[in-house]
C-alpha cells in the first residue's frame, strides 16, 4: 500500500505485466533502439497506467513510474553526452503527453520533482526571468574560472612539496584546498558549472529557449563545449588532470619535468652532478607485494572498494557495471607460470571490474571519474588481430596494490562474455602452435568478434578504424 501511494505508476507497472512491457517499449530499449522513445508507445503506456490506477481506486493518479521521473531529475546536470541525449528524449515524451487527465497528472509529478518547466502551462511553473538567468550564468562562469585558478595553485603547491620532500628527512603535507573551491548557489549555476555555455538550453525553461530547444538539440552537448571543459576541469580534483595519466615522478631540487613525457631532467643551466642526483622514476606497475598469498590477503578489501566506486560511476554516467569478483587464485598462478613472472607483483588484474559503455565519449567519462579517485594508467583502446578490442585502465590503491578496469562496447561484451569468446580464448591458451584444435578455436573466436564489430553502433566507426588489427604479444598473453 505504501508503494501504491508513493509510486502508483511504478506499482501498476510491476503488478500488471502488460503495463511493464508497455513502458519497456517506450524507454527500455536504450538510446540506440530505433523503436525506443516512441510517442505512440508512450501514449499507450500512459493510457494503460491510468486505467489500471482508476480500476484500483487510486485517488492521486501518477501515470509515470517514479523511477523515470527520478532518473530525469537526478541527471539533469549530467556531463555525459549520452545521458543528456536520454534526458532530452524523455523530456520530449513527457512534454507531449496527450489528453487533459494524463497531462495534468504528469504535470503534477514533474512539479513535485522541480521539473515543471517541461509542461509549464499545466504544472504552474513560473519561468525564470532572462535577466536572472544570465546573472546566474555569469556568476557560474566566474566561479568555474576561479576554480580553475585554484586547481592550478593546488597543483603548484603539490609540486613544491614533492620537490622539498626529496631534500629533507621530514614528509611535508600540502595545504588543504578543499574549502577553497566555489560551489554553485542555485540550480542554474549548478547546470552552468557542469555544462558551460550550452547549459542555456536547460537554464531557460519555456517555449523556444527551454524545453523545445533542449529537446530539438538533444540537450546541448556540454562535453563539446569550451565552457563545460573549463567548469569540468575546475570541478574535478587534480588527479583528473594530465597528471592523473602521468603521475608526477619524484623530483629533487634543480630538476625539471618534461611537460609531455613526464621524464625527469636536470633544470636548465644545472647538471645532476651539481645538484642532487635524479631519483629513478617509480615503476607504476610494480606492486609492493610479491607473494601470491599476501596479494590475495589484501585484494578482497580493494575489490570491494573498486566495486563500490564502479557502482557510483556507473550510476553517474549511465554505463553498465559488470563484476565477477576477484580472479580465481588457480588462474592467477597459471598466469604467473605462462608469462614467466618472477613473482606475483606483476599480476595487476586480480582486482577487476568492467564497464559496458555505449560510446567512446561515455568511456572517457568513466576514465575521468576513475582518475578522480585513483592514480591511473590508461591503456587506451586496443585492438587485436582477431577483431577483439577493449580499453584497460590500471588503478593504484593506497597501499600500492593494483587493479584493472576494462571498458567494452556492448556487442563486444556480449561476444566475449555471453556468446563464449572468453571461453574460446581460455581453451586456446593451453594448446601449442600447429594444433588443429587451436586453429579452430581461433577461427571461431575471430568470427564472433568480427560480427560484434559489424553490429557496433556507427558512433564507434572512427575509433574502430584506428584499433583494427592492433595485436601485440603482451595482450595476447
Amino acid at each position: 500500500m505504501n508503494h501504491r501511494r508513493a509510486d502508483a505508476g511504478g506499482y501498476v507497472s510491476e503488478a500488471f505485466p502488460d503495463i511493464g512491457a508497455a513502458w519497456k517499449a517506450v524507454i527500455g530499449g536504450g538510446l540506440e533502439d530505433p523503436n525506443g522513445y516512441d510517442k505512440d508507445a508512450y501514449d499507450r503506456a500512459m493510457a494503460m497506467s491510468i486505467a489500471a490506477q482508476e480500476h484500483l481506486g487510486v485517488e492521486n493518479i501518477q501515470p509515470v513510474p517514479l523511477s523515470v521521473i527520478r532518473d530525469l531529475s537526478d541527471n539533469r546536470d549530467s556531463r555525459s553526452m549520452y545521458r543528456q541525449e536520454i534526458n532530452a528524449k524523455v523530456s520530449a515524451l513527457l512534454a507531449g503527453t496527450s489528453g487533459p487527465v494524463a497531462r495534468a497528472a504528469v504535470a503534477r509529478q514533474l512539479a513535485d520533482a522541480d521539473l515543471g518547466w517541461i509542461i509549464p502551462d499545466a504544472s504552474g511553473y513560473k519561468a525564470t526571468s532572462m535577466l536572472s538567468v544570465f546573472a546566474s550564468d555569469a556568476k557560474a562562469l566566474g566561479k568555474a574560472a576561479a576554480n580553475a585558478g585554484i586547481g592550478a595553485a593546488e597543483l603548484a603547491a603539490k609540486l613544491v612539496i614533492m620537490a622539498a620532500d626529496g631534500n629533507t628527512q621530514a614528509t611535508l603535507s600540502p595545504p588543504d584546498f578543499t574549502d577553497a573551491y566555489f560551489e554553485p548557489s542555485n540550480p542554474i549555476e549548478n547546470v552552468m558549472m557542469h555544462q558551460g555555455y550550452d547549459a542555456i538550453g536547460w537554464s531557460i525553461p519555456g517555449p523556444g529557449l527551454g524545453r523545445t530547444a533542449a529537446a530539438e538539440k538533444g540537450i546541448p552537448r556540454a562535453i563539446e563545449s569550451v565552457g563545460s571543459g573549463a567548469a569540468g576541469r575546475a570541478e574535478l580534483p587534480i588527479g583528473n588532470s594530465r597528471a592523473a595519466n602521468n603521475p608526477i615522478p619524484e623530483v629533487a631540487p634543480g630538476q625539471a619535468i618534461a611537460e609531455k613525457t613526464g621524464e625527469v631532467r636536470p633544470a636548465a643551466g644545472e647538471t645532476t652532478a651539481a645538484g642532487i642526483p635524479a631519483k629513478r622514476k617509480p615503476d607504476f606497475f610494480r606492486q609492493p607485494i610479491s607473494s601470491l598469498d599476501d596479494l590475495y590477503a589484501v585484494s578482497p578489501k580493494w575489490q570491494a572498494e573498486l566495486e563500490g566506486a564502479g557502482h557510483d560511476i556507473a550510476d553517474q554516467v549511465g554505463a553498465k557495471l559488470v563484476t565477477n569478483g576477484l580472479k580465481e587464485k588457480a588462474t592467477a598462478y597459471e598466469k604467473i607460470e605462462r608469462n614467466e613472472y618472477k613473482d606475483a607483483s606483476r599480476l595487476i588484474d586480480i582486482v577487476r571490474i568492467s564497464f559496458v559503455v555505449k560510446s567512446p565519449a561515455q568511456a572517457d567519462e568513466v576514465v575521468a571519474r576513475l582518475a578522480q579517485r585513483y592514480a591511473i594508467r590508461d591503456g587506451k583502446w586496443f585492438g587485436k588481430a582477431n577483431d577483439y578490442f577493449d580499453r584497460k585502465i590500471t588503478v593504484r590503491f593506497d597501499d600500492g596494490t593494483l587493479g584493472e578496469v576494462q571498458l567494452l562496447e556492448p556487442n563486444m561484451y556480449r561476444a566475449k562474455l555471453e556468446l563464449g569468446g572468453q571461453d574460446l580464448y581460455t581453451a586456446s591458451r593451453g594448446l601449442k602452435e600447429g594444433d588443429s584444435k587451436l586453429a579452430d578455436l581461433r577461427e571461431r573466436e575471430s568470427a564472433l568478434y568480427a560480427t560484434a564489430r559489424h553490429d557496433a553502433d556507427p558512433i564507434w566507426s572512427e575509433l574502430l578504424a584506428k584499433v583494427k588489427g592492433g595485436s601485440s604479444s603482451k595482450n595476447s598473453k
